[in-house]
């Protein structure tokens, strides 16, 4: 059999190259390497019949890439799948030298030679020279053998001479031993071959496994590396997971305190353009979304009488906050705060624009400055004395009446109380803590009802007053900010006080000296005021005397009680000017004496019932 290297392109015309050619130039490339090996085909052919002996062109798998002339004697195709691989289509006899000589050629790259192998066909028996050559090649270029099959002729000719074929016992068994000796080489070789392959195949196993095991130690210690980074990656995944939780409670925060405290506030970036703004400020700028990274000159306010940009720039320059008070179009008032936004110690970039609503506030200033107005009206129409003492017992504010009273004018307050000389009603000097303010305020409880006298700075003269005074105390705090001390001037009442005493000694004194004692029922009150010389004479001293009517008629006799109580209702009644009777009263030491008593109603009520009874007493001797 013949075998070749074929193209397909071998039946393409020399008419459809043409074609080819002037269509596409690289492919005219590729048809003129198919001509040319085509025709060294052809050249290779010819040789072959004539000058080469047969010869197999080989891999380095061993497998036949080319056969140059007639592989009948050597080689044939069994049965089953197709294959190129030379041990296996070659004769028994040359598969062992084929595959021997094939691996040294390529493992030492020198040419080899063996003679003298026998192989045995069907019809005869023939010695054949193997001469194994590795064909040159370039750099990257798989590497080839050429095997070179040339029969033994000299020996076969000896044999063809003698004519016929003789037997010698000794040749045939010397050519067995040589035979048996050259394959035994063969397999020696073969076999050398293989266990230097197997050597170089375990070093090269041995360092692949060494490299392997490198390689294991360092992906473990690049897991272990990994596992770390694995660890601290989950670590700060956690860290970043809490960051984000806590940056989204914060912005939540953040978002509740600005819809809670409805203030409006407008973020912006160094170029004073809007970054971020709250719902409240639209109530002074007509912000809607799209506005963010729009310069705030462009948005148009209502602010009324000012131009907010010239603030920002002027607090831009500075460095520092500033506050103005502004109104709006609508006549409501805000106070807008101007801050640089701080991102660093002394660092800024940016400004913050809050607009806080104080319409509460403005109102409860015009309410309190209403309701100061009208305390200061009230206070200086009235005839009681107003006065606020400061915990240091300084006077801060007076109306009339009081200013009066002191002697003072207003712009000598605030005035330390001390600088007033004040006394009691036994004419003893009050100290500073016995004075009704500083009680209070230690107490924190009211103080009612205490007398005293002040000397009056201008004329000099001691003034009687009434006093009460009550703590303040502001948001519930412990120590009150301020006594409101309120005062009646007694002074004329006491001076009268003073003179109707006089009289009364003087009424006594002539009333004693004929025997009459004077008493006094207030009606409504229901008590009553007696000289000393009424109790004397039922044994009692003044002060065991009680000042009720209850006293007296609980010790009338009891045949007089209904005549005297009639006498008495006839007076009340009207039915007589006069109260007159007479009656035996109980002493201490339960005698009886008998008295007369004389009596006119006084005064009456707005309603014109009676209301206070003078009268007078006297002992009548046993008739």
């Amino acid at each position: 059999h013949n075998t070749f290297l074929t193209s397909d392109l071998g039946n393409i015309s020399q008419v459809n190259l043409q074609k080819v050619r002037g269509k596409n130039p690289s492919a005219g490339i590729i048809l003129r390497h198919a001509e040319e090996e085509r025709t060294l085909d052809r050249l290779l052919q010819m040789l072959a019949e004539d000058y080469v002996p047969f010869a197999v062109v080989v891999n380095e798998n061993f497998e036949v890439q080319h056969i140059i002339g007639d592989s009948s004697p050597y080689f044939f195709f069994p049965s089953g799948k197709l294959t190129n691989e030379i041990s296996k289509i070659v004769s028994k006899e040359l598969s062992i030298p084929l595959t021997t000589g094939l691996q040294k050629v390529f493992k030492n790259k020198e040419e080899l030679r063996y003679n003298n192998v026998r192989v045995v066909s069907k019809d005869s028996s023939n010695n054949v020279n193997l001469h194994f050559k590795l064909i040159p090649s370039k750099k990257g270029q798989e590497p080839f053998a050429v095997v070179f099959f040339n029969r033994n002729v000299s020996q076969e000719t000896d044999e063809s001479k003698t004519g016929t074929a003789v037997y010698d016992i000794s040749r045939e068994t010397e050519q067995r031993m040589n035979d048996l000796e050259q394959e035994l080489q063969f397999t020696r070789e073969n076999l050398q071959a293989t266990i230097e392959e197997l050597e170089t195949s375990n070093e090269e196993l041995q360092a692949t496994n060494e490299e392997l095991l490198a390689s294991n130690e360092e992906l473990q210690s690049t897991n272990e590396e990994l596992q770390s980074v694995n660890e601290e990656l989950h670590t700060v995944n956690a860290e970043y997971q809490s960051k984000i939780l806590e940056l989204t409670e914060l912005n939540n925060d953040l978002d509740n305190l600005f819809a809670n405290i409805k203030i409006g506030t407008i973020f912006l970036d160094e170029n004073l353009e809007i970054r971020k703004f709250t719902s409240e400020a639209t109530k002074i700028y007509k912000l809607v979304t799209s506005d963010v990274g729009r310069p705030l000159s462009h948005i148009v306010h209502n602010i009324k009488g000012i131009d907010p940009i010239i603030s920002i720039k002027e607090v831009v320059e500075s460095g520092t906050h500033k506050e103005i008070d502004i109104t709006t179009q609508s006549g409501d008032w805000f106070i807008m705060r101007i801050l640089p936004y701080k991102i660093a110690k002394g660092i800024f970039s940016g400004i913050m624009l809050s607009f806080i609503d104080v319409n509460p506030l403005v109102a409860a200033l015009k309410r309190a400055e209403k309701s100061e107005l009208l305390f200061e009206n009230i206070s200086e129409m009235m005839f009681e004395g107003i006065m606020f003492i400061n915990p240091n017992n300084k006077l801060e504010y007076a109306n009339n009446s009081a200013l009066e009273t002191l002697g003072i004018e207003e712009k000598d307050l605030p005035i330390n109380c001390e600088e007033f000389e004040t006394v009691h009603q036994n004419g003893k000097q009050l100290k500073v803590t016995e004075f009704p303010a500083i009680q209070a305020y230690k107490t924190r409880k009211p103080v009612n009802g205490i007398i005293l006298g002040i000397k009056n700075k201008k004329t000099e003269t001691l003034r009687w007053i009434k006093v009460n005074a009550y703590p303040i105390q502001e948001n519930q705090q412990k120590t009150p900010s301020q006594v409101v001390t309120v005062f009646n001037d007694l002074t004329a009442s006491i001076n009268l006080a003073h003179k109707a005493n006089k009289y009364r000694e003087r009424l006594d004194a002539a009333l004693s000296v004929s025997n009459f004692a004077w008493w006094e029922w207030n009606v409504e009150e229901n008590t009553v005021v007696a000289s000393d010389l009424k109790a004397k004479f039922i044994g009692f001293k003044p002060k065991d005397v009680e000042k009720n009517l209850e006293f007296w008629t609980s010790r009338i006799h009891q045949d007089d009680f209904d005549k005297t109580m009639k006498a008495m209702e006839k007076c009340l009644s009207g039915e007589s000017d006069i109260y007159f009777a007479e009656y035996r009263l109980r002493t201490k030491s339960n005698k009886w004496k008998l008295l007369q008593d004389i009596g006119k109603i006084v005064e009456f009520s707005t309603d014109g019932k009676p209301k206070r009874l003078i009268g007078t007493v006297t002992e009548i001797k046993k008739k």
